[in-house]
């Protein structure tokens, strides 16, 4: 594909970082990359900076990097290290929620297909909020809020 690359960035632990796939194709990183240059038409340049072994503590010098590198968008898979590692749900979240918040905050707009004045629809999907399938927000401060994973946009 023609035109800028978008910068996708992955973070987290062994399942971001592709610990035990048998092809590096087959990785969450090479995987998103592929499906978001299909979709938005345009080449992709990924970097991995997940660690196996990683809980949501982790997170903050990945993220670090991260906004060195100055991504356009960053997927974050955590959580499986915590669960095994006894960590609270509640201390997780917030920690994931710092995460995606910190992201957040250095967006820059990438433009696609769905920026189609002429598609409202399409437009209201491409700038919906980040939220968890059960419509709280990551920095939901009720408990139990978040999820182990999200794109932040």
């Amino acid at each position: 594909f023609a035109g800028e690359p978008i910068r996708l960035v992955v973070l987290g632990d062994s399942a971001a970082a592709g610990f035990g796939v048998a092809l590096p194709r087959e990785t969450v990183g090479a995987v998103l990359a592929s499906g978001l240059a299909e979709r938005l038409r345009r080449p992709v340049r990924l970097k991995v900076l997940a660690v196996v072994g990683a809980q949501s503590i982790g997170l903050a010098p990945q993220v670090e990097a991260a906004l060195e590198w100055a991504p356009d968008a960053a997927f974050i898979c955590i959580g499986g290290n915590d669960v095994t590692g006894r960590i609270s749900t509640r201390v997780a979240v917030g920690y994931l929620a710092a995460a995606v918040r910190a992201l957040r905050g250095r967006r820059r707009h990438v433009p696609g297909p769905r920026d189609d004045p002429a598609d409202p629809a399409a437009a209201a999907v491409a700038h919906a909020p980040l939220e968890s399938p059960d419509g709280r927000r990551p920095d939901d401060r009720r408990g139990g809020g978040g999820w182990p994973h999200g794109l932040a946009r």
